[in-house]
């Protein structure tokens, strides 16, 4: 995207008589690829959620992650972990927060499991409600635990025989996936994920229109 932005910018200026067309962009691809399917079937989830696991261990807490981030509408990774622990407050059902992304405000219905995990994974007298070894300070740690829960993910999913790259990001496209199937209205699916427009979710929605072979 940022390439096709930098091509039209440079032949505005070519036909503008700013410089020569030297045709930098022969020789880079510049064309879009359809997105490339990153939601699980109910089966897949089924197969996920169902792995025998020990009750703690680094398997277990990517799932729980994972768990977590499909039921919080899902919520990216990066926004996870930035949750505050008094966003969770006893009695609060919902939580409000905002997307790093794009700014804007999302409302979660905290349901029990949701609750379950983050107490599980908070230490006390942390103000993050997951305390999974990041320093928050240190974007190289954050990028660190990313890298750390992908490949957990990846394991996981060998292990439930699921023939799909599991990562980070399927949570979020599964969330939209089952929304879309059930006849969520866009504009709900929109404003659950932090879109800004609902322009946005069609497009992110677009590949759900093919079966799914996964």
């Amino acid at each position: 995207a940022y390439l096709r932005s930098l091509r039209a910018a440079y032949n505005n200026a070519v036909e503008d008589g700013l410089c020569k067309d030297r045709a930098p962009f022969r020789k880079v691809y510049t064309g879009t690829d359809k997105t490339r399917k990153r939601s699980l079937t109910d089966g897949a989830l089924r197969s996920l959620f169902s792995v025998s696991l020990p009750d703690v261990g680094n398997l277990s807490q990517a799932r729980d992650i994972f768990c977590f981030s499909f039921l919080a509408q899902g919520m990216p990774f990066v926004d996870l972990v930035a949750l505050r622990y008094s966003d969770f407050a006893t009695g609060k059902t919902v939580l409000v927060y905002t997307r790093s992304k794009t700014g804007e405000t999302i409302n979660v219905k905290v349901t029990q499991l949701m609750r379950q995990i983050v107490e599980k994974y908070h230490d006390s007298g942390d103000k993050y409600a997951f305390s999974i070894g990041i320093d928050h300070s240190d974007h190289k740690s954050y990028e660190t635990a990313l890298r750390r829960y992908n490949r957990h993910l990846r394991k996981l999913a060998q292990m439930a025989n699921i023939d799909h790259v599991l990562s980070s990001y399927c949570a979020r496209h599964t969330w939209a996936s089952q929304a879309f199937s059930r006849s969520v209205p866009l504009s709900v699916i929109s404003k659950c994920m932090g879109h800004t427009s609902e322009k946005t979710t069609r497009i992110y929605l677009a590949s759900l229109n093919d079966s799914e072979t996964h």
